[in-house]
């Protein structure tokens, strides 16, 4: 089921998000956010993990498993980085 609230964006462009729609998206303090931007609006989502979401695909080392979130964030930061270049040439 979903909910809905009204919320106020401050002059800093922030915008609280009630602790009651946080846990029912599951986000958590530190969570990474998916942030879509459409005419007319916003959608912001629990990020997905793309390692986590690979477990079990791959036989990783016991001393390379720290490593997980670094591989994580540098994908996402590639595939950020690409998705704003396909939409510059458009």
């Amino acid at each position: 089921m979903e909910e809905r609230t009204i919320g106020r964006i401050d002059e800093q462009g922030r915008i609280y998000i009630y602790e009651r729609i946080r846990k029912r998206a599951n986000i958590k303090p530190g969570s990474l956010v998916e942030i879509i931007a459409r005419p007319g609006e916003i959608i912001i989502r629990r990020a997905s993990s793309v390692v986590k979401d690979s477990m079990g695909c791959f036989k990783i080392k016991k001393e390379f498993e720290d490593a997980l979130e670094d591989i994580d964030y540098l994908i996402r930061k590639i595939s950020a980085k690409r998705v704003l270049e396909e939409l510059k040439h458009k």
